[in-house]
């Protein structure tokens, strides 16, 4: 799966948070998709983190109290800013999209 396919979903779960409604049966199963998938990558980069000794928890970013829905909106900002990048694998873009709005420390 590459960052085209979220960007489609998760965009869908944003205009769900947006709007509290979605237009077709379609959408609202992207956005269930999208929901599904980013707490999954969250819950894989926690579970990383606290697995890594203390040198190597600084390449994972901390997403203690972020809810998904922020993450979802900082992937789906992230995809919408690099294009480009749209051809490449969704877990090592979502990762850099979390990266970026949220530093390794």
């Amino acid at each position: 799966m590459d960052g085209n396919r979220v960007l489609e979903y998760c965009t869908s779960s944003v205009q769900f948070m947006d709007n509290g409604s979605l237009s077709s049966g379609t959408q609202s199963a992207q956005a269930s998709w999208c929901t599904g998938y980013v707490t999954g990558v969250m819950q894989a980069l926690d579970l990383a983190r606290s697995l890594s000794d203390t040198q190597d928890q600084k390449n994972y970013p901390s997403l203690a109290g972020i809810a998904s829905g922020q993450a979802i909106r900082v992937i789906v900002k992230y995809l919408r800013e690099n294009p480009e990048k749209l051809h490449e694998r969704a877990g090592t873009l979502s990762l850099a999209a979390l990266q970026r709005a949220f530093p390794c420390k």
